[in-house]
């Protein structure tokens, strides 16, 4: 049995054999096979050896291409698995054509470690996750009907190394971020009020920044269109926990009267804070902020 090195060794001859002859076909020698099958059985199923995956990942993807869309179905998946760790960790380049299906693959890993640098803020992940959902983002094409959401954990990103950092330019990004996503993300998206709702929040934190009529009135606007647009009778949502936050906010929030257009803003905040709507209507034209609950 040949070692990993020789492994690796021979299935680069084959692939320089490939680009010396101009002919792809070079690829689908029996023993090359036999050889990537054996240097597959050498990879850690928990640290797996980056450039070894990309090189199999390359492999795969050429046999793929001379077997077609039916016969190479097998080393298409197995090209995607293999490139999967090394676009998580952005390690040696892929296949363009295969981007968007390695991030689809991608996500629920992405998904995982941005939760996770939330869940600790001071994490030293943050340049890798947002390095990562650059990444994501350049392989999601304007079309993919996840865009919107990833550009909103991209935004997500940038917007925890703001509130770490506190430089403008990360907040800048985040919500060039968050506009482009409220633009892509389909009318009905489950995710759609959540989107809007991040756009509040950064532009309220953006007006902390500026104190600008502008930034207040996009972040007042964002807000209401999350609460227009979100299920009604779950008062515990993401969007809805979004808006109280807001108008708990102090001076000069008190421009939220302007608020008054949207009436299940109100009935939501009310219903949180037990309420009656009349007496949160008052209190937010009169003083800004929320009345005291009437439970005892």
């Amino acid at each position: 049995m040949s070692t990993g090195p020789e492994l690796i060794q021979s299935l680069l001859s084959g692939l320089r054999k490939v680009a010396d002859a101009n002919d792809i076909s070079v690829i689908m020698e029996p023993r090359l096979l036999a050889e990537a099958r054996e240097l597959r059985e050498t990879l850690s199923t928990e640290e797996p050896d980056l450039e070894t995956c990309h090189l199999l990942g390359i492999f795969h993807w050429y046999r793929s291409l001379v077997q077609g869309l039916n016969e190479g179905r097998e080393d298409l998946e197995l090209a995607i698995g293999f490139f999967v760790p090394c676009f998580f960790f952005g390690v040696g380049e892929i296949p363009e054509p295969l981007l968007p299906m390695v991030a689809d693959d991608v996500e629920p890993s992405a998904l995982e470690l941005v939760k996770e640098l939330l869940r600790d803020p001071d994490s030293e992940l943050l340049e890798d996750v947002i390095r990562l959902w650059r990444r994501m983002l350049d392989a999601t094409p304007s079309e993919h009907p996840e865009r919107a959401t990833r550009l909103t954990w991209l935004a997500r990103s940038l917007r925890a190394r703001f509130e770490r950092l506190r430089e403008a330019k990360d907040l800048d990004a985040a919500i060039e971020a968050l506009q482009e996503a409220t633009r892509a993300v389909p009318v009905g998206h489950p995710q759609r009020p959540w989107i809007f709702s991040q756009l509040g929040i950064a532009a309220k934190l953006r007006f902390g920044l500026s104190a600008t009529e502008t930034e207040l009135d996009a972040a007042i606007s964002a807000f209401q269109i999350a609460v227009e647009i979100s299920p009604s009778g779950d008062p515990e949502t993401a969007t809805e926990n979004a808006i109280l936050w807001m108008v708990k906010s102090p001076s000069p929030f008190i421009k939220l009267v302007e608020l008054r257009q949207c009436k299940k803003c109100y009935r939501i905040v009310a219903e949180i804070e037990h309420v009656p709507g009349e007496q949160f209507v008052l209190s937010i034209y009169t003083t800004g902020s929320i009345p005291k609950s009437t439970d005892q």
